[in-house]
């Protein structure tokens, strides 16, 4: 037999081309797949740029790769891009920057932390002077408060932030942020907003992803708003937010050299408003070339909406600016967008009719919509649109109370998905418990159809009411790896055969979200469930089970530790809105609850 060792074509490309893949993987993995592989690969990896995201890592390879840089500091020069996040079940920032200081990362340019505490801000406070290299920093989740980590900014090389809330500071004009150029924000108000900007004077792009006003405009003055007017910013993105136009106005006249705007606004019936509109960008933003934006408005009645809706079709939209437009109204709402649709999320509404733009191809409308949410009682009669991107699909139906009567998904409404979708896209399904499966084919048939689905969300009424069919059961076994049976305190095993066969079928998922109140049940699953690095339970009921559940952690601790498990406990027993809707879905309880359903289509 020949010694003669084989070379795969593989190993035979240049590591030039290794380079360039490894700019797209995370650092984990890279070490994960590469580093025992050979002399070559170890060599290579450890004298690359590194991109570390370790938010979705399970604890036993964030212990391997910590490890790793233990053994070989040097790999700390090489991570350019750091993320860290604590909704992980772990504590995931305390225990990496106990374990190596930021100071320690020499060519750190970007850093993501998530659910910051009060310790990781002091922490991070004292290191931003040593982060020289630092350019990209984004906090999220933070509920502490955040005015001394953003005055520490104010020294720093930071050109790009990323903050969960606009806290106003009045440090004095001597004190500014002269390096950032781009910002992120998840919450403001506007008042604050219009008195920011002259602590940011070279900022060029702002997004704020959710913007709210709490005073009245003829309150207004009392904030002492200042004249200084934001000349560099050219990009401003406002998403998913309730603001009146009076108070965009106001924000507009500080930013008249916008180039782009994007704006998803929730609101009254002033924001269809085609002449003003004209008007505030001819006045107030004369530079403006891109305009995307996505209004919708409540309606008090259908009264001259199409009017008002189409009057954005005229030649200032379509000749000079060449903006198109789509609208869409229902029994209660308006929705008119800028095509394409400029959100990742829509809702299809029973009762839907749409006004599509005669001078453009409404083929391509939906591409930027990742998340389909749909009532059944819209599918049969919607056939005008296809959504070619979808991922997650949320299937669900009109709630009427005491009188509520579950719809049910057939097989027949596979075909009409088929129509305007295409299933091979989709990631993730959720069928909401106001439906139900007309037989277990109808799950069946449709992860079939959509192969690629790894995560589900089901009421577990339908779950196991399906699992008598033994082709669905291996199905299941072998495509879903998240599952989420939660149901508003709804709980999961009454029986002990209940939780056997559960384990067997769903015996490879990898994530588990379910209402259980028995700890030998949690016990049971723990055991059972040996690929299941994520674990999340809602209990219900009694502040008992509080005591029960720490008593049982703390005897556990170590043998959780070998199977790479910890546990957050979060109680849910004093959640009114959880228990109310229990009541109202499961007891027929003839409380006020039953309104807690009805948003959707208020």
């Amino acid at each position: 037999m020949s010694n003669t060792k084989t070379i795969t074509k593989f190993e035979s490309l240049p590591n030039e081309i290794f380079i360039e893949c490894f700019q797209y993987l995370n650092a984990t993995d890279i070490f994960y797949s590469f580093d025992q592989l050979n002399y070559r690969f170890y060599r290579l990896i450890r004298n690359i740029p590194l991109y570390l995201n370790l938010k979705n890592v399970q604890k036993f390879m964030f212990d391997q790769f910590c490890n790793k840089i233990l053994i070989n500091s040097g790999i700390k020069s090489q991570i350019y891009s750091l993320y860290l996040s604590n909704t992980s079940i772990y504590n995931q920032i305390h225990t990496f920057l106990s374990l190596f200081p930021l100071d320690q990362f020499s060519h750190l340019q970007s850093l993501s932390l998530n659910e910051l505490d009060e310790y990781t801000i002091q922490k991070f406070i004292q290191m931003i002077p040593s982060l020289y290299n630092l350019r990209y920093f984004h906090f999220m989740n933070c509920s502490c408060e955040i005015t001394q980590m953003l005055v520490s900014l104010t020294t720093s090389t930071i050109q790009t932030l990323s903050i969960p809330k606009l806290e106003l500071i009045y440090f004095g004009s001597i004190n500014q942020f002269t390096s950032i150029v781009s910002l992120v924000i998840f919450y403001c108000y506007i008042e604050k907003l219009c008195q920011f900007f002259k602590y940011f004077p070279r900022l060029k792009y702002l997004h704020i992803e959710q913007l709210r006003q709490r005073i009245h405009l003829k309150d207004f003055d009392l904030y002492q708003i200042d004249d200084y007017v934001a000349i560099d910013l050219k990009h401003l993105i406002i998403n998913h937010s309730i603001i009146r136009l009076d108070f965009l106005e106001i924000l507009f006249k500080k930013t008249p050299n916008l180039k782009t705007l994007f704006l998803y606004i929730y609101g009254n019936i002033e924001l269809i408003d085609a002449c003003r509109w004209q008007q505030l960008i001819t006045s107030l933003m004369p530079r403006l070339k891109i305009f995307n934006f996505l209004f919708n408005v409540s309606l008090k009645s259908q009264n001259d909406i199409l009017n008002k809706c189409q009057s954005f079709q005229n030649d200032f939209w379509h000749e000079k600016y060449h903006w198109y437009t789509d609208y869409e109204t229902t029994n209660h709402s308006a929705l008119i967008y800028t095509t394409p649709y400029l959100s990742n999320d829509y809702t299809l509404y029973p009762n839907t009719k749409k006004y599509h733009s005669k001078s453009i191809s409404n083929f391509n409308t939906y591409n930027n919509v990742t998340t389909l949410r749909l009532y059944l009682e819209a599918l049969i009669d919607f056939n005008q649109d296809y959504f070619d991107n979808v991922k997650s699909l949320i299937l669900t139906c009109r709630f009427y109370g005491r009188n509520h009567t579950y719809l049910h998904l057939k097989i027949q409404d596979i075909e009409y998905l088929k129509m305007i979708m295409n299933l091979y896209n989709l990631t993730h399904l959720e069928i909401s418990l106001l439906c139900r499966l007309e037989s277990p084919l109808v799950l069946l048939k449709l992860l079939k159809e959509a192969p690629n689905i790894l995560s589900l969300k089901i009421h577990d009424n339908s779950l196991f009411s399906s699992l008598d069919n033994q082709e669905l059961c291996k199905y299941l076994n072998k495509t879903i790896k998240k599952l989420d049976v939660s149901s508003l305190g709804h709980i999961l095993f009454c029986d002990n055969n209940k939780i056997i066969q559960f384990c067997q079928i769903f015996s490879n998922i990898q994530q588990l979200r379910c209402d259980i109140n028995d700890m030998v049940d949690i016990s049971f699953l723990f055991n059972a469930l040996s690929k299941l690095p994520n674990f999340n339970v809602f209990f219900f009921r009694t502040n008992s089970i509080v005591v029960d559940i720490n008593c049982w952690i703390e005897d556990c601790e170590i043998e959780l530790d070998t199977y790479s498990f910890a546990v957050k406990y979060e109680p849910a027993v004093n959640n009114i809105e959880y228990r109310s809707a229990y009541r109202c879905l499961h007891d027929n309880d003839d409380s006020s609850s039953n309104d807690y359903y009805c948003s959707d289509d208020d």
